[in-house]
């Protein structure tokens, strides 16, 4: 595969670099001080973009990508205006400057290979330091190690989640799960046999992390991969339309819009429920443009009983309440165009995995505040993930193209 092959020319030093790039991304979500998370992931940011940019590469962003990303700008442009705050004028420069490196330029200089070589192997060291604590020490170099105070059940068995060096076992088990997703995609594109051991590992820190999310996530891959398997692309465009239907019924009974069974409409989904809810009465305040990058908590507290300070803990409802009704429809419009570009677009194996990071991203992204503009480790895995679909699908049409042109 030609990825293979570009992977393979790589310099040392630029492999190098990137994986200490990668690791830097763990920082910013991790119990050291978070000013100095940010400000490794930003310096290796630069330090990458220096590196590289003198490469010879074309920059290519689908239209829709760039007709929805241009709105939100908008909407954040009019915020600077209205309300030059110091704090909405740094999210806005940087959340823009991140999504174009994130979406468009690190997809083309990163090889997806090496990206999910990665983190299959970082998520597995990572996943291992988080269970120092059942034998040993609960701090290494820095890191507090300590299990989460309080208790998860797996098949009626109780324990304290892993943390490992994060400050929350949940961002633990977002790694967790692409470190298995990676393993998975490295075993069944290169064959690599050291993946089976990593898939096992990963899979591991998902369990003892209590990631539901993570498990929403996987048995939805497993389901489209069966379906891909079975009846090809067909079978992946019909299951993802009908599962994306029944989770909107699902959601519509748990908060009394339809009338369900009591077993679903009793979930208040680990306190989401009422966050939500308090969202939609602040985007409620703001309907149309929102009240900005970074308001979404302050906008919530005067309709939380309790949480309060807590975010919408839903990346979509985030953007809705900060750039309003057009913003937070163009936000929706990316991920629903990415994931129906990137499914049409399924030609093999291969592409049906980068499909499968764009799932990864909208269900995550359904039950946390993380978005494509920011520089967490959440943020950016999703963020290239998309990208990494979306080259995908300019390669092939720039193929098509130019097949066209030979045959005339």
């Amino acid at each position: 595969m030609n990825t293979g092959v570009h992977y393979m020319r790589e310099n040392t030093g630029f492999l190098i670099l990137i994986a200490i790039f990668f690791i830097a991304l763990l920082l910013p979500n991790s119990t050291l001080p978070q000013l100095i998370g940010y400000i490794a992931a930003a310096l290796l940011y630069t330090f990458v973009l220096c590196y590289t940019l003198p490469r010879d590469t074309i920059m290519v962003i689908p239209n829709w990508v760039a007709a929805t990303l241009t709105v939100i700008f908008l909407i954040a442009f009019y915020h600077l205006v209205a309300t030059p705050r110091l704090g909405i004028v740094t999210r806005t420069i940087a959340f823009f400057g991140l999504i174009f490196t994130n979406l468009v330029y690190l997809p083309r200089i990163i090889p997806e290979r090496y990206f999910f070589a990665m983190f299959a192997r970082l998520s597995t060291v990572i996943v291992c330091i988080g269970f120092i604590p059942l034998i040993g020490p609960t701090a290494i170099f820095g890191f507090d190690l300590s299990l989460w105070p309080y208790q998860a059940s797996v098949v009626s068995i109780q324990f304290n989640a892993i943390t490992s060096i994060f400050s929350n076992p949940n961002v633990l088990g977002f790694l967790s799960l692409i470190g298995t997703i990676c393993a998975a995609v490295e075993y069944r594109l290169y064959d690599t046999q050291l993946s089976i051991g990593l898939f096992g590992v990963s899979l591991m820190g998902l369990i003892f992390t209590d990631y539901i999310g993570g498990w929403l996530v996987l048995i939805a891959l497993v389901i489209l991969w069966l379906s891909y398997q079975i009846w090809g692309r067909s079978g992946v465009l019909g299951t993802t339309f009908v599962g994306g239907v029944c989770g909107v019924v699902i959601l519509a009974v748990v908060f009394d819009l339809l009338p369900g069974p009591y077993i679903l409409q009793s979930q208040d989904l680990s306190n989401r429920k009422p966050l939500w809810l308090a969202g939609a009465a602040a985007f409620s305040q703001n309907p149309i443009l929102g009240t900005g990058f970074g308001t979404a908590d302050l906008m919530m507290e005067p309709f939380l009983d309790r949480l309060e300070g807590y975010s919408p803990h839903n990346s979509f409802l985030r953007m809705f309440i900060e750039t309003g009704l057009i913003g937070g429809g163009a936000y929706l419009s990316i991920h629903v165009l990415a994931i129906t570009q990137t499914a049409r677009a399924i030609t093999d194996e291969r592409s049906f995995f980068l499909f499968g990071f764009v799932v990864i991203a909208v269900i995550t992204q359904m039950f946390e505040t993380f978005s494509i503009f920011g520089l967490s480790m959440r943020s950016t895995i999703v963020t290239l993930g998309i990208g990494y679909a979306i080259h995908n699908i300019t390669i092939q049409r720039s193929e098509v193209r130019t097949g066209s042109h030979k045959m005339e």
